[in-house]
């Protein structure tokens, strides 16, 4: 042991609250003696007890993550709220964050709005951030988009990464500043700098859509690169799009696969439809339809629509699982009913012929027009071909035209012959209308 160190133990033993705190923040972070978590909160607590701020906070630290003693957000209230109470910043945004959270207190963003600011103007980045964050959404206090800009630029000031990324997308949209793509750039490219994934994941959107810039995607493909090494799934899923599209790299399937893998694994659900697709298609990776069929279960669980619409299809056609057609068809309704414009379409082609559920016209007309006013080209044609029958609604042949018109115009080969039908019992003037009308 140090000599210093054997200095600061006495001096603790002694009842110095300075010297217990520091020994206290020794044994926490292991820094010149084993680390300790217990003997850390020994320490801490003896100087709380003599209104130690800084110890109170850090044993309310303690409490907050269950560091040497058993997890409790009330007790780490408790000695966040003591600091607090004496001014010391930390523990105010501390506090702040636990009001904010409902942790260990009732919830309330007024009062954690309070504790912020009362951090903030102590010159604490983390609660001018926090704050300001506060003054975008209007959550607690009313909102105020000049008040934001004017915490956030306290906290660039300080070099705060967070601050200058939410500064920096202020300063591109033009939300309480004049927009300046420059100084977002700028703001964008310091937090980047600092391994700020959303700062490096921003920075790549503006090169990859030239947003106030020329697009470039290769360095899109950088930065979105570096940002889903720091974590980033969105990030990560982009990259895996670009691979998979030759966007910016070169087209590499395998790639694309281990970058949707890296966004699923952090949650990302559209990643994880689009990993079920390639192991489905044998794309980048060797063809799985259990691997598939368990990524496309995962996107969904995650509320993922698409991959609702992925496993219905599977499940219908008996792929990789029994067929199913009554879960199908409740898959295809997961979609449908989330706005998916296929899945409304297979909704609509299982009422109308009864497969999976009760056949009934009606119903398939009402999930073929959802569909069909999103510009799916397979419902235009199927809602066309029920209005040329008269089935789920009444015969009109002009809709019909105008529907199959619509489908005809996106190449669907279906609606070629419904429209060459129709033309022979339209009009020259009928046909026109409806072409008006697609």
């Amino acid at each position: 042991m140090s000599e210093t160190l054997v200095m600061l133990r006495q001096a603790a033993e002694q009842g110095d609250a300075e010297a217990q705190y520091n020994l206290g923040v020794l044994y926490a972070e292991g820094d010149g003696v084993p680390q300790d978590g217990p003997q850390a909160a020994a320490w801490f607590r003896l100087a709380a007890a003599q209104n130690d701020a800084g110890a109170q906070h850090y044993l309310g630290l303690l409490y907050a993550e269950g560091l040497g003693v058993a997890q409790n957000a009330a007790e780490a209230v408790k000695w966040y709220r003591q600091a607090a109470e004496q001014g010391d910043a930390l523990a105010q945004f501390s506090l702040g964050v636990m009001y904010a959270n409902g942790a260990g207190v009732e919830a309330s963003l007024p009062e954690a709005a309070k504790w912020y600011h009362l951090a903030a103007v102590q010159g604490d980045a983390l609660a001018q951030n926090a704050l300001a964050e506060l003054y975008l959404a209007g959550n607690g206090i009313a909102v105020d988009s000049a008040e934001a800009v004017r915490w956030l630029q306290e906290a660039v000031a300080q070099e705060f990464a967070e601050a200058q990324n939410t500064l920096g997308n202020l300063y591109h949209a033009g939300i309480g500043v004049v927009q300046n793509i420059p100084e977002a750039i700028r703001l964008f490219q310091s937090a980047a700098a600092q391994q700020h994934a959303g700062a490096q994941y921003n920075l790549g959107l503006i090169h990859a859509n030239g947003l106030g810039i020329e697009a470039d995607l290769q360095q899109a493909c950088s930065w979105f690169r570096q940002s889903a090494d720091n974590g980033h799934a969105e990030a990560a899923y982009q990259l895996g799009l670009m691979f998979a599209a030759g966007r910016g790299v070169a087209a590499d399937p395998a790639e694309a696969v281990q970058y949707y893998q890296m966004a699923a694994e952090l949650g990302h659900a559209a990643a994880m439809n689009n990993l079920g697709v390639c192991y489905q298609q044998g794309e980048g990776v060797a063809s799985d339809l259990q691997e598939a069929i368990r990524c496309f279960r995962s996107a969904a669980a995650a509320g993922y629509a698409g991959a609702h619409y992925n496993l219905g299809l599977l499940l219908g056609a008996g792929q990789g699982v029994a067929a199913d057609a009554a879960e199908a068809v409740r898959c295809y309704r997961a979609a449908a009913e989330e706005g998916h414009a296929p899945g409304q379409s297979a909704l609509g082609a299982a009422y109308a012929v009864g497969v999976g559920v009760t056949q009934e016209s009606a119903e398939a007309v009402k999930w073929f027009r959802a569909a069909a006013e999103q510009g799916h080209a397979g419902g235009q044609y199927n809602l066309g071909l029920m209005y040329a029958k008269g089935e789920g609604v009444a015969q009109d042949l002009l809709q019909a035209r105008r529907w199959a018109g619509a489908a005809l115009a996106q190449g669907n080969t279906n609606a070629a012959k419904l429209c060459a039908l129709l033309d022979q019992k339209l009009t020259a003037e009928q046909i026109q209308q409806a072409n008006a009308l697609a």
